[in-house]
């Protein structure tokens, strides 16, 4: 259990038996048979979950991270098998609308994900920094609204979840305190039986929401609620174990728009650049030194010039 548990800090929901095996034998310095009748044991007293896995051998589970994961799929199906509640709307219309208000034009694939975003009960847009994220989830919100859509919004941190405040105009909240966290009961006081009232909940940096907040969100859906998930997959991974975004993107279940396009201030920033760059497997480009670039390599070989530059960047360059 120890071995599970420690594992599952390392973003792991469960561990292959002959992994899980040798590392407690490791730990233990107890013979091997001894310890495989003991995995069985725990799974015979259900503290443990055993599956076959499709390379041969078993994946070991603990049993709380097991239910979090089969539950969830079980909930995504339920959702995708409730209709939602009914719209009437003339989308290509209500895209120009949107276009003329904000004085814009949208990208093709920014009106496919707000196409979809009016009837799929579940949506991922998943895109790279600078790819237009934050303008297309502002459409969603703004369409939808007129057509008297109940909306909420969070993001899994706090920092994440103020920045979506000022980027939409609207509440936006961490995922804990939009299922109102209970510090006393150490749960959430929102779920299957107290769900949230809402016909569309969207969430921000999905990539960080990892399998148990996932399984506490699904709980707390109406299965009428549409569920947008947005979010870069190749940023920051959840601190808990699991990977929900990547895994709903390769089960083929989601409708999925892929935001591709960098737009004209995301192609002067450096940075937005670099990680495109980076993704792709090339060389960040590194601009002269000095330059008012946003994304700077600065190369120092002594303690003292190290310490010297960080308090130039910090009290000249970047104020």
């Amino acid at each position: 259990l120890h071995v599970l548990a420690t594992l599952s800090d390392e973003g792991h929901v469960y561990v292959p038996r002959p992994r899980l095996l040798s590392a407690a034998v490791e730990i233990l310095t107890i013979d091997p048979p001894i310890i495989d009748k003991a995995i069985g044991d725990l799974a015979a007293a259900e503290r443990v979950v055993i599956e076959p896995r499709p390379s041969g051998d078993e994946a070991v589970y603990l049993k709380s991270l097991h239910t979090a994961e089969a539950a969830s799929a079980g909930r995504i199906r339920l959702l995708l098998g409730t209709k939602s509640r009914p719209i009437r709307i003339d989308i290509e219309r209500a895209i120009t609308w949107f276009e003329e208000q904000q004085t814009m034009t949208l990208a093709d694939e920014q009106k496919e994900a707000i196409r979809k975003a009016a009837t799929s009960k579940l949506l991922v847009v998943t895109g790279g920094p600078g790819t237009g994220k934050t303008t297309l989830v502002n459409g969603i919100i703004r369409i939808l609204e007129k057509k008297g859509r109940r909306i909420l919004l969070a993001a899994p941190t706090g920092r994440a979840a103020k920045r979506m405040a000022e980027t939409t105009g609207r509440e936006a909240k961490t995922i804990h305190r939009l299922l109102e966290f209970n510090p006393k009961k150490f749960g959430f006081d929102r779920d299957a039986s107290n769900p949230l009232e809402a016909d569309l909940v969207i969430l921000d940096e999905a990539s960080m929401i990892d399998t148990v907040l996932a399984y506490n969100v699904l709980k707390a859906l109406p299965f009428h609620c549409q569920l947008v998930l947005v979010g870069d997959i190749d940023q920051l991974p959840s601190v808990g174990p699991g990977s929900v975004l990547g895994d709903i993107l390769r089960s083929g279940v989601a409708d999925v728009v892929r935001l591709r396009h960098i737009f004209r201030q995301g192609s002067e920033s450096l940075i937005v650049v670099n990680a495109h760059r980076v993704n792709e497997g090339n060389m960040p480009e590194l601009p002269p030194e000095g330059s008012k670039a946003d994304f700077f390599f600065i190369e120092r070989g002594e303690p003292e010039e190290i310490a010297a530059t960080l308090k130039a960047l910090v009290r000249q360059h970047i104020p």
